[in-house]
Protein backbone atom coordinates (compact mmCIF):
# COMPACT_ATOMS: atom_id res chain seq x y z
CA UNK A 1 0.00 0.00 0.00
CA UNK A 2 1.41 3.38 -0.97
CA UNK A 3 1.83 6.23 1.47
CA UNK A 4 -1.00 8.05 -0.26
CA UNK A 5 -3.63 5.37 0.10
CA UNK A 6 -2.42 4.37 3.57
CA UNK A 7 -2.98 7.91 4.82
CA UNK A 8 -6.58 7.85 3.64
CA UNK A 9 -7.44 4.43 5.03
CA UNK A 10 -5.98 5.41 8.39
CA UNK A 11 -8.22 8.42 8.79
CA UNK A 12 -11.26 7.52 6.69
CA UNK A 13 -13.20 5.92 9.54
CA UNK A 14 -13.11 9.10 11.69
CA UNK A 15 -15.13 11.97 10.14
CA UNK A 16 -13.79 14.48 12.68
CA UNK A 17 -10.21 14.09 11.49
CA UNK A 18 -10.63 12.89 7.93
CA UNK A 19 -8.95 16.04 6.62
CA UNK A 20 -5.68 14.79 8.10
CA UNK A 21 -6.00 11.90 5.67
CA UNK A 22 -6.59 14.34 2.82
CA UNK A 23 -3.38 16.15 3.71
CA UNK A 24 -1.48 12.88 3.94
CA UNK A 25 -2.68 11.95 0.47
CA UNK A 26 -1.80 15.36 -0.89
CA UNK A 27 1.73 15.24 0.56
CA UNK A 28 2.30 11.68 -0.63
CA UNK A 29 1.00 12.44 -4.11
CA UNK A 30 3.12 15.58 -4.43
CA UNK A 31 6.21 13.63 -3.35
CA UNK A 32 5.51 10.97 -5.96
CA UNK A 33 4.27 8.18 -3.66
CA UNK A 34 1.63 6.88 -6.03
CA UNK A 35 0.87 3.51 -7.59
CA UNK A 36 2.44 4.08 -11.00
CA UNK A 37 0.37 6.57 -12.93
CA UNK A 38 -2.83 5.89 -11.03
CA UNK A 39 -4.39 9.01 -9.56
CA UNK A 40 -5.38 9.07 -5.89
CA UNK A 41 -8.70 10.94 -6.06
CA UNK A 42 -9.44 10.49 -2.35
CA UNK A 43 -7.76 13.87 -2.00
CA UNK A 44 -11.32 14.95 -2.70
CA UNK A 45 -12.90 13.38 0.35
CA UNK A 46 -14.12 16.80 1.47
CA UNK A 47 -16.36 17.21 -1.57
CA UNK A 48 -17.94 13.82 -0.94
CA UNK A 49 -18.64 14.58 2.73
CA UNK A 50 -20.14 17.98 1.89
CA UNK A 51 -22.63 16.42 -0.52
CA UNK A 52 -23.27 13.30 1.59
CA UNK A 53 -23.30 14.42 5.24
CA UNK A 54 -25.20 11.34 6.43
CA UNK A 55 -23.09 8.83 4.56
CA UNK A 56 -21.22 6.26 6.67
CA UNK A 57 -17.65 5.98 5.28
CA UNK A 58 -17.00 2.59 3.80
CA UNK A 59 -14.34 0.70 1.92
CA UNK A 60 -16.81 0.35 -0.97
CA UNK A 61 -16.20 3.96 -1.95
CA UNK A 62 -12.45 3.47 -1.74
CA UNK A 63 -12.75 0.40 -3.96
CA UNK A 64 -14.86 2.35 -6.45
CA UNK A 65 -12.43 5.24 -6.65
CA UNK A 66 -9.34 3.01 -6.74
CA UNK A 67 -9.92 -0.06 -8.95
CA UNK A 68 -7.27 -2.76 -8.53
CA UNK A 69 -6.31 -2.46 -12.18
CA UNK A 70 -6.06 1.15 -13.43
CA UNK A 71 -6.96 -0.07 -16.90
CA UNK A 72 -10.35 -1.20 -15.59
CA UNK A 73 -11.37 2.30 -14.50
CA UNK A 74 -14.62 3.33 -16.16
CA UNK A 75 -15.27 6.69 -17.76
CA UNK A 76 -17.64 7.44 -14.89
CA UNK A 77 -14.92 6.71 -12.34
CA UNK A 78 -12.36 8.85 -14.16
CA UNK A 79 -14.82 11.73 -14.38
CA UNK A 80 -15.79 11.46 -10.71
CA UNK A 81 -12.16 11.16 -9.63
CA UNK A 82 -11.14 14.34 -11.39
CA UNK A 83 -14.12 16.33 -10.09
CA UNK A 84 -13.59 15.20 -6.51
CA UNK A 85 -9.85 15.85 -6.56
CA UNK A 86 -10.20 19.36 -7.97
CA UNK A 87 -12.87 20.34 -5.44
CA UNK A 88 -10.94 19.01 -2.47
CA UNK A 89 -7.62 20.64 -3.26
CA UNK A 90 -9.40 23.99 -3.32
CA UNK A 91 -11.00 23.74 0.10
CA UNK A 92 -9.29 21.17 2.35
CA UNK A 93 -7.02 23.72 4.06
CA UNK A 94 -9.92 25.94 5.09
CA UNK A 95 -11.86 22.93 6.41
CA UNK A 96 -8.85 21.72 8.40
CA UNK A 97 -8.57 25.10 10.10
CA UNK A 98 -11.96 24.48 11.77
CA UNK A 99 -10.92 21.18 13.34
CA UNK A 100 -9.40 20.83 16.83
CA UNK A 101 -5.68 20.10 16.93
CA UNK A 102 -4.88 16.86 18.74
CA UNK A 103 -1.45 15.55 19.62
CA UNK A 104 -0.47 12.14 18.18
CA UNK A 105 0.15 9.24 20.57
CA UNK A 106 3.54 9.08 22.26
CA UNK A 107 5.59 6.63 20.14
CA UNK A 108 7.35 5.52 23.34
CA UNK A 109 4.29 3.49 24.31
CA UNK A 110 3.24 2.34 20.83
CA UNK A 111 2.23 -1.35 20.80
CA UNK A 112 2.87 -1.83 24.50
CA UNK A 113 0.43 -4.33 25.98
CA UNK A 114 -1.93 -3.25 28.74
CA UNK A 115 -4.42 -5.32 30.76
CA UNK A 116 -7.55 -3.54 32.01
CA UNK A 117 -9.51 -5.37 34.74
CA UNK A 118 -12.82 -3.58 35.23
CA UNK A 119 -16.38 -4.93 35.53
CA UNK A 120 -18.25 -1.67 34.81
CA UNK A 121 -18.85 -1.69 31.01
CA UNK A 122 -18.90 2.11 30.66
CA UNK A 123 -15.72 2.69 32.65
CA UNK A 124 -13.98 -0.22 30.90
CA UNK A 125 -14.96 1.06 27.45
CA UNK A 126 -13.78 4.57 28.36
CA UNK A 127 -10.38 3.33 29.55
CA UNK A 128 -9.82 0.84 26.72
CA UNK A 129 -10.72 3.37 24.03
CA UNK A 130 -8.50 6.06 25.53
CA UNK A 131 -5.52 3.75 25.94
CA UNK A 132 -5.82 2.43 22.38
CA UNK A 133 -5.92 6.00 21.08
CA UNK A 134 -2.61 6.54 22.88
CA UNK A 135 -0.89 3.63 21.17
CA UNK A 136 -1.46 0.74 23.59
CA UNK A 137 -2.65 -2.74 22.64
CA UNK A 138 -5.30 -3.43 25.28
CA UNK A 139 -6.94 -6.57 26.70
CA UNK A 140 -10.03 -6.26 28.90
CA UNK A 141 -11.02 -8.69 31.66
CA UNK A 142 -14.45 -8.12 33.33
CA UNK A 143 -13.88 -10.51 36.26
CA UNK A 144 -11.19 -12.08 38.41
CA UNK A 145 -11.03 -15.44 36.63
CA UNK A 146 -10.43 -13.86 33.23
CA UNK A 147 -7.92 -11.45 34.75
CA UNK A 148 -5.90 -14.37 36.07
CA UNK A 149 -6.09 -16.13 32.70
CA UNK A 150 -4.76 -13.07 30.89
CA UNK A 151 -2.15 -12.26 33.54
CA UNK A 152 -0.75 -15.80 33.55
CA UNK A 153 -0.55 -16.20 29.79
CA UNK A 154 0.70 -12.80 28.56
CA UNK A 155 3.68 -10.74 29.66
CA UNK A 156 2.09 -7.28 29.96
CA UNK A 157 3.88 -3.96 30.12
CA UNK A 158 1.36 -2.81 32.76
CA UNK A 159 -2.12 -3.49 34.17
CA UNK A 160 -4.99 -1.41 35.53
CA UNK A 161 -6.86 -3.35 38.23
CA UNK A 162 -10.21 -2.66 39.87
CA UNK A 163 -10.59 -4.27 43.31
CA UNK A 164 -14.35 -4.84 43.40
CA UNK A 165 -14.83 -7.28 40.52
CA UNK A 166 -16.98 -10.44 40.19
CA UNK A 167 -15.54 -13.81 41.14
CA UNK A 168 -12.05 -13.55 42.58
CA UNK A 169 -11.66 -10.00 43.93
CA UNK A 170 -8.92 -7.73 42.63
CA UNK A 171 -6.76 -7.98 45.72
CA UNK A 172 -6.68 -11.80 45.48
CA UNK A 173 -5.92 -11.60 41.75
CA UNK A 174 -2.96 -9.36 42.46
CA UNK A 175 -1.64 -11.60 45.25
CA UNK A 176 -1.89 -14.73 43.07
CA UNK A 177 -0.07 -13.07 40.15
CA UNK A 178 2.72 -11.81 42.40
CA UNK A 179 3.05 -15.25 44.01
CA UNK A 180 3.55 -16.65 40.48
CA UNK A 181 6.31 -14.11 39.77
CA UNK A 182 4.24 -12.00 37.38
CA UNK A 183 6.04 -8.74 38.01
CA UNK A 184 4.57 -6.31 35.47
CA UNK A 185 3.52 -2.95 37.02
CA UNK A 186 -0.05 -2.82 38.36
CA UNK A 187 -2.04 0.35 38.98
CA UNK A 188 -5.01 -0.21 41.28
CA UNK A 189 -8.07 1.81 40.21
CA UNK A 190 -10.79 1.59 42.85
CA UNK A 191 -13.65 3.39 44.57
CA UNK A 192 -12.17 2.25 47.87
CA UNK A 193 -10.55 5.48 48.99
CA UNK A 194 -9.57 5.02 52.64
CA UNK A 195 -5.95 5.05 53.73
CA UNK A 196 -6.31 1.45 54.93
CA UNK A 197 -7.55 0.33 51.47
CA UNK A 198 -4.67 2.05 49.72
CA UNK A 199 -2.13 0.51 52.10
CA UNK A 200 -3.56 -2.99 51.60
CA UNK A 201 -3.48 -2.59 47.82
CA UNK A 202 0.13 -1.48 47.77
CA UNK A 203 1.22 -4.14 50.26
CA UNK A 204 -0.47 -6.82 48.13
CA UNK A 205 1.82 -5.93 45.25
CA UNK A 206 0.28 -2.85 43.65
CA UNK A 207 2.70 -0.27 42.24
CA UNK A 208 0.30 2.70 42.32
CA UNK A 209 -3.21 3.48 43.56
CA UNK A 210 -5.76 5.84 41.99
CA UNK A 211 -9.26 6.36 43.36
CA UNK A 212 -12.50 6.79 41.45
CA UNK A 213 -13.75 9.11 40.10
CA UNK A 214 -10.62 9.90 38.11
CA UNK A 215 -9.38 12.00 35.22
CA UNK A 216 -8.20 9.95 32.23
CA UNK A 217 -5.21 12.24 31.71
CA UNK A 218 -3.97 11.41 35.21
CA UNK A 219 -4.58 7.68 34.71
CA UNK A 220 -2.62 7.75 31.45
CA UNK A 221 0.26 9.71 33.01
CA UNK A 222 0.47 7.28 35.94
CA UNK A 223 0.52 4.22 33.67
CA UNK A 224 3.22 5.77 31.51
CA UNK A 225 5.27 6.64 34.60
CA UNK A 226 4.99 3.05 35.87
CA UNK A 227 6.23 1.70 32.54
CA UNK A 228 9.15 4.14 32.45
CA UNK A 229 10.19 3.25 36.00
CA UNK A 230 9.91 -0.45 35.26
CA UNK A 231 12.10 0.00 32.18
CA UNK A 232 14.72 1.75 34.30
CA UNK A 233 14.72 -1.12 36.79
CA UNK A 234 15.36 -3.52 33.91
CA UNK A 235 18.27 -1.53 32.51
CA UNK A 236 20.45 -4.59 32.97
CA UNK A 237 18.71 -6.00 29.89
CA UNK A 238 20.61 -5.47 26.62
CA UNK A 239 19.81 -2.30 24.70
CA UNK A 240 21.28 -3.72 21.49
CA UNK A 241 20.29 -7.00 19.84
CA UNK A 242 22.50 -8.67 17.22
CA UNK A 243 22.38 -11.70 14.95
CA UNK A 244 25.19 -12.21 12.41
CA UNK A 245 25.56 -8.77 10.77
CA UNK A 246 22.02 -7.67 11.71
CA UNK A 247 21.79 -5.27 14.66
CA UNK A 248 18.89 -3.51 16.37
CA UNK A 249 19.39 -0.64 18.82
CA UNK A 250 16.47 -0.43 21.28
CA UNK A 251 17.37 3.09 22.41
CA UNK A 252 17.88 4.83 19.06
CA UNK A 253 15.53 2.41 17.22
CA UNK A 254 18.10 2.04 14.45
CA UNK A 255 18.47 -1.18 12.49
CA UNK A 256 21.55 -2.09 10.44
CA UNK A 257 22.60 -4.99 8.25
CA UNK A 258 26.36 -4.69 8.06
CA UNK A 259 27.03 -1.05 7.16
CA UNK A 260 23.57 -0.58 5.64
CA UNK A 261 20.98 1.27 7.71
CA UNK A 262 17.47 -0.14 7.33
CA UNK A 263 14.39 2.02 7.82
CA UNK A 264 11.54 0.18 9.52
CA UNK A 265 7.99 1.21 10.39
CA UNK A 266 6.82 0.83 14.01
CA UNK A 267 5.20 -2.61 13.59
CA UNK A 268 8.12 -3.87 11.50
CA UNK A 269 10.49 -2.77 14.28
CA UNK A 270 8.34 -4.49 16.93
CA UNK A 271 8.25 -7.70 14.90
CA UNK A 272 12.02 -7.70 14.34
CA UNK A 273 12.67 -7.06 18.04
CA UNK A 274 10.36 -9.95 18.96
CA UNK A 275 12.07 -12.29 16.47
CA UNK A 276 15.56 -11.29 17.62
CA UNK A 277 14.66 -11.86 21.27
CA UNK A 278 13.56 -15.35 20.21
CA UNK A 279 16.38 -15.96 17.71
CA UNK A 280 16.72 -19.62 16.78
CA UNK A 281 13.23 -20.44 18.04
CA UNK A 282 10.09 -20.80 15.95
CA UNK A 283 7.42 -18.21 16.81
CA UNK A 284 3.82 -18.80 15.77
CA UNK A 285 1.44 -16.35 14.13
CA UNK A 286 -0.56 -16.22 17.34
CA UNK A 287 2.52 -15.24 19.34
CA UNK A 288 3.25 -12.44 16.86
CA UNK A 289 -0.37 -11.25 16.94
CA UNK A 290 -0.30 -11.10 20.74
CA UNK A 291 2.94 -9.13 20.80
CA UNK A 292 2.55 -6.75 17.85
CA UNK A 293 -1.22 -6.37 17.55
CA UNK A 294 -4.30 -6.27 19.71
CA UNK A 295 -5.17 -9.68 21.22
CA UNK A 296 -8.67 -9.62 19.67
CA UNK A 297 -7.35 -9.98 16.08
CA UNK A 298 -8.59 -13.02 14.18
CA UNK A 299 -5.77 -15.63 14.15
CA UNK A 300 -6.80 -16.51 10.57
CA UNK A 301 -5.99 -13.02 9.29
CA UNK A 302 -3.07 -12.64 6.88
CA UNK A 303 -1.69 -9.46 8.47
CA UNK A 304 1.20 -11.44 9.98
CA UNK A 305 2.17 -12.87 6.59
CA UNK A 306 2.07 -9.40 5.04
CA UNK A 307 4.18 -7.87 7.81
CA UNK A 308 6.73 -10.70 7.69
CA UNK A 309 6.98 -10.30 3.92
CA UNK A 310 7.64 -6.56 4.29
CA UNK A 311 10.27 -7.17 6.95
CA UNK A 312 11.97 -9.93 4.91
CA UNK A 313 12.19 -7.63 1.90
CA UNK A 314 14.01 -5.06 4.01
CA UNK A 315 16.43 -7.24 5.99
CA UNK A 316 17.06 -10.12 3.55
CA UNK A 317 16.26 -9.25 -0.06
CA UNK A 318 19.44 -7.32 -0.86
CA UNK A 319 21.75 -9.64 1.07
CA UNK A 320 23.22 -13.00 0.08
CA UNK A 321 22.84 -14.59 3.53
CA UNK A 322 19.19 -14.98 4.54
CA UNK A 323 18.14 -14.75 8.18
CA UNK A 324 14.32 -14.88 8.25
CA UNK A 325 12.75 -18.25 7.42
CA UNK A 326 9.22 -19.61 7.18
CA UNK A 327 8.57 -22.91 8.93
CA UNK A 328 5.53 -24.27 7.12
CA UNK A 329 2.66 -25.15 9.41
CA UNK A 330 4.45 -23.72 12.42
CA UNK A 331 5.49 -20.09 12.03
CA UNK A 332 8.69 -18.12 11.49
CA UNK A 333 12.25 -18.21 12.79
CA UNK A 334 15.14 -15.76 12.68
CA UNK A 335 18.41 -17.66 12.66
CA UNK A 336 21.99 -17.46 11.43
Amino acid sequence: MSGAREGVVTWWSNPKTWVDGVEAVHRATVSGETDGNKRHPLEGASSFFNSNPDHEPSMKLISFLNPTDPQEATAEQNFFQEKVARAALADYKSVRATLPVTAPPDDTFLNMRLLVVEDDPKIASFIVKGMKENGFAVDHAPDGEEALLFGRSINYDAAILDLMIPGIDGLAVLQKLRAEKKLFPVLILSARATVDDRVKGLQAGGDDYLTKPFAFSELLARVQALIRRNAQVQQSEPTRLTLEDLSLDLLTRQVRRGQTQIELQSREFSLLEFLMRHAGRVVTKTMILEHVWDYSFDPQTNVVDVLVCRLRNKIDKEFSKKLLYTVRGAGYVLKA
